[in-house]
């Protein structure tokens, strides 16, 4: 995490994350307006008994109280740009670029309300995030100065009306289905699992669950593990002498040619030329432990 304070009460911070378990980011200390856009991976946002998403392209504007949870990061995977202004200082050095600048903040955050904007559509504030995260490693903090007052004045000119927040949300009860059925096929991962057996478990319908996981997680529950299972098979290359066969079977795999396929596919290389090269990079999805989903 790099983080720039670019006015009084005005960060800028650029985040590339990779954790196990999805841990959530430091609570809110105080009145802050946030605006953040996901670059890759996905973020979750917790309030009022309900789980939002943000994914690769989105953007989500909100007003924070002290005790706020931080966002969350479901898959252990996130990078984008955040910009948390503190609602309780005078933004000085806003009027210095332009005349009424200071106000920005307050009007965008008026509009807004205690309401959650999320936005998946590429406009022209998109636009703006992408450019911030582009110069993240060369820019000036007077072109950054610059860029925020422009992302801002764009956000302000929003219909709040627009907000896609509830298509991407589900209930707290929704989001622990999907947490508990990744927990358990991952704690499982050397059996193989239908959707309609874990189904069958955790009581609901193969729709809700199949929906449920992929606002969660942003694939399906196969895609997911499969991939899981690569970077479990990864990091076993890398740390341990054991056989290469071994290894597929606890990673749900009888069939040495399908493991190696799915492993390069995943990977980008064969299992036995990882394992020489101890691999590139590792990156971590969340693993727990869990027990059996009902």
């Amino acid at each position: 995490m790099t983080v720039y304070k670019l006015f009084s009460g005005v960060r800028l911070i650029y985040n590339d994350i990779f954790t196990v378990g999805g841990e959530a980011s430091q609570a809110v200390t105080g009145d802050v307006l946030e605006v953040s856009f996901c670059c890759g991976g996905r973020s979750e946002y917790r309030r009022s008994r309900h789980c939002y998403y943000l994914a690769e392209g989105g953007y989500i504007i909100r007003r924070c109280s002290a005790g706020d949870e931080g966002a969350a990061y479901p898959t252990g995977q996130y990078s984008g740009v955040t910009l948390l202004v503190d609602m309780d200082t005078e933004f000085e050095g806003f009027s210095e670029l332009f005349d009424g600048a200071e106000e920005v903040p307050r009007l965008l955050s008026e509009r807004l309300g205690q309401e959650l904007y999320i936005s998946a559509l590429r406009d022209s504030a998109e636009h703006i995030f992408r450019e911030l995260w582009e110069c993240r490693e060369k820019a000036s903090a007077g072109l950054m100065r610059i860029k925020v007052i422009e992302l801002l004045m764009a956000l302000g000119e929003l219909d709040m009306g627009t907000s896609q927040a509830k298509e991407h949300r589900l209930t707290d009860e929704q989001a622990e289905l999907a947490e508990r059925v990744c927990r358990f096929a991952i704690d499982n991962m050397n059996e193989h699992y239908t959707i309609a057996q874990l189904a069958k478990m955790t009581r609901v319908s193969q729709t809700k669950l199949k929906s449920c996981f992929r606002m969660v997680y942003g694939c399906s529950l196969y895609a997911y593990m499969r991939r899981q299972k690569m970077y479990t098979a990864a990091e076993l290359l890398r740390t341990t002498d054991r056989n290469i066969l071994d290894i597929a079977v606890d990673c749900g795999y009888d069939n040495g040619s399908k493991f190696a396929k799915a492993f390069r596919d995943v990977m980008g290389r064969s299992p036995r030329d990882y394992r020489k090269y101890k691999g590139v990079r590792m990156e971590h999805f969340a693993v727990r432990k869990a027990e059996q989903p009902v």
